[in-house]
């Protein structure tokens, strides 16, 4: 979901509409613009569904084939053997209990993502976490999706001697048809650096090969043609210092070395979609700094931030909440106090309307999708301080679309 319309910049006198700008320091804006109330979102107050833990990561996917999106999370684990955890939705974002994907040999998850690494048609899984009794071992684990409707999978795991990657993104990197595995692994180990192993097939991500490329202090990774040459290149966001390194494809799968751009402090988070519309991918970033805009120049170089949220932020993502065409941001507060998903909606004319914010008990993950099948996409969070997995079913008038994209 790359559409469309967020931040530029304006001359004074020139700002469509009533508007609000709020001194952040010597050189910092932050762009507030009021708008008709219609222009807003609205979700249903949210359904708590009951997990077995506190999660640290959560996908959305039609994994049984039946036209639904169904939720799988990544609860924290302990020392014993770690498992994922699966919402089947039974239509109309029905949910009951939920089932348990087993991850053998493995222990406290960090990562998860959702993609067809086999071509066949079927949604897989694939996670990073620690190797159980390996503190500073990795386990990258697939779950191949058996298919046939069944939404059962085939567990492989494989572990290597290097920190495990703290945040990993799919992707087709080397433009051969089926989807690599990209990750960063840095904050809190020594192997501060991003991995990028290749899709070998049934093998999948096992083996030596691959990049390894240095970085500082590197907390996500997502992906995207940043520089319009028609392959997915990467970007990582710097915790300290606060910065986003660039990693442009040679259109081999190999990447040059990083460029970096100012980006939010403290960062911890990263989005990519076209928020101006003008058909280059934009970046949020989200942190201890609250949330900053870096703009797309148009050949995968980017502007100084804008921040457009100053509260801390423990999770972001970009969706077209409101089915206007434009893409909005959304984001989850640091504390466990921080009791709400607030969404910044994308007026269409260069900035954000006034922050809207909606109960959630304390999220700190988010994935955007349409749960219902009604044509509106929902969100759906997960808490690192709760068993609870928040549905926000979206009632706008004016939703339509279906189109999102969140980081990696």
């Amino acid at each position: 979901m790359h559409r469309n319309w967020g931040i530029r910049h304006f001359r004074r006198g020139e700002l469509p509409g009533a508007s609000l700008l709020l001194s952040l320091g010597l050189a910092t804006t932050l762009l507030i613009q009021t708008a008709p109330a219609q222009a807003q979102v609205n979700f249903a107050p949210v359904q708590n569904l009951v997990d077995r833990d506190e999660n640290v990561a959560l996908v959305l996917g039609d994994f049984d084939n039946d036209g639904d999106l169904d939720i799988v999370t990544a609860p924290e684990g302990s020392s014993n053997d770690c498992c994922l955890s699966r919402f089947t939705n039974g239509g109309a974002a029905n949910f009951g209990s939920p089932d348990t994907l087993p991850l053998p040999g493995a222990n406290r998850n960090l990562a998860l993502v959702a993609g067809d690494l086999n071509g066949d048609g079927d949604l897989d899984l694939v996670t990073s976490s620690y190797a159980l009794y390996s503190y500073g071992f990795g386990t990258l684990g697939v779950l191949e999706n058996r298919g046939k409707g069944s939404g059962t999978f085939a567990v492989r795991l494989n572990q290597y001697r290097s920190a495990p990657p703290v945040s990993i993104t799919l992707g087709d990197l080397d433009g051969d048809g089926d989807l690599d595995l990209a990750g960063v692994s840095g904050f809190g180990y020594s192997a501060r650096l991003a991995i990028v192993v290749p899709n070998r097939g049934r093998r999948y991500f096992a083996g030596r090969g691959g990049e390894r490329l240095p970085l500082v202090n590197p907390y996500e990774i997502a992906s995207g043609d940043l520089d319009g040459d028609g392959d997915l290149d990467l970007v990582a966001i710097n915790s300290y210092p606060s910065e986003v390194a660039v990693l442009r494809n040679r259109s081999n799968g190999t990447f040059a070395p990083a460029q970096y751009f100012p980006a939010v402090q403290g960062g911890r988070q990263i989005a990519v979609g076209d928020l101006d519309g003008d058909g280059d991918l934009d970046l949020v970033t989200g942190g201890v700094g609250g949330v900053v805009v870096l703009s797309n120049l148009g050949d995968g170089t980017f502007s100084a931030g804008l921040p457009v949220a100053t509260s801390a932020t423990s999770d972001v993502a970009v969706a077209d909440l409101n089915g206007d065409g434009a893409l909005d941001i959304l984001y989850t507060g640091s504390a466990a106090s921080f009791d709400a998903v607030t969404v910044l909606v994308n007026n269409g004319n260069g900035g954000f309307l006034a922050p809207v914010s909606f109960a959630v008990a304390s999220p700190s993950a988010l994935a955007v999708g349409d749960l219902d099948n009604d044509g509106d996409l929902d969100v759906v969070t997960a808490s690192a301080f709760n068993p609870y997995v928040g549905v926000l079913l979206n009632t706008t008038a004016t939703a339509r679309s279906t189109r999102s994209r969140r980081s990696g």
